[in-house]
């Protein structure tokens, strides 16, 4: 879902994309620990850390897509011009904090459930 808010910016899709995946493999490490999970868990997290920072840069560097033809036809009160322009990349600035806000509940969430497990068999081993 995150992929379709990004239509024709493909350098933002992708940070979009790999920041879910990394997400995937913090909640799998946090979810299953193992001994690699150590390791590798922190470099998640600093990478998808970095991932904010870099997708909002590249998404001021990258250029909006054109809107459709049908967009003045059918919405003829919006705004032309430098205006517009500045609506479309607010809001879509909005949708790149929103899914990582998304993200990071979700990597919370795990962890949450990972302390959970392990204060319950410390106090049952107790």
């Amino acid at each position: 879902m995150t992929l379709e808010f990004f239509p024709g910016m493909f350098q933002v899709q992708v940070l979009a994309a790999a920041s879910c995946v990394v997400v995937a493999f913090i909640v799998v490490f946090l979810s299953v620990p193992s001994k690699g999970s150590a390791v590798l868990l922190p470099i998640f997290g600093l990478a998808w850390l970095a991932s904010l920072p870099l997708a909002l840069f590249v998404l001021e560097l990258s250029s909006l897509p054109p809107l459709p033809p049908d967009m003045v036809r059918l919405h003829p009160d919006v705004a032309e011009g430098l205006e517009l322009d500045r609506l479309r990349r607010s809001t879509t600035r909005m949708y790149l904090m929103s899914s990582m806000a998304a993200q990071a509940l979700m990597v919370s969430f795990a962890g949450k459930l990972r302390l959970g497990r392990s204060h319950a068999r410390r106090t049952s081993s107790a």
